[in-house]
């Protein structure tokens, strides 16, 4: 349940940076990136906090949640004939 909760809170974490960046033609490459570079400083940061440590586990469903995410959203968007440059 907490890699579902991972991959949902950095889905949604992609989907902003996605819509904050719409004018670039990458905006799904930033959508992606942003949110990837986060999970892997957040996850550094927790192997300094008592009683938490590092998951590469949890980085890969931050990282797998932004990309189901951004490819729902890519595809719903090119239905509507709304499709952004990738």
């Amino acid at each position: 349940m907490d890699k579902v909760a991972h991959a949902i809170a950095y889905g949604i974490f992609a989907i902003l940076v996605r819509r904050a960046a719409l004018p670039s033609p990458r905006a799904a490459l930033i959508g992606w990136t942003v949110p990837v570079l986060y999970g892997m400083t957040d996850e550094f940061h927790q192997s300094f906090v008592p009683g938490r440590d590092m998951s590469i586990w949890d980085l890969v469903a931050d990282a797998v949640g932004a990309l189901l995410a951004l490819v729902v959203v890519t595809s719903i968007r090119r239905r509507r004939g709304k499709a952004q440059p990738a």
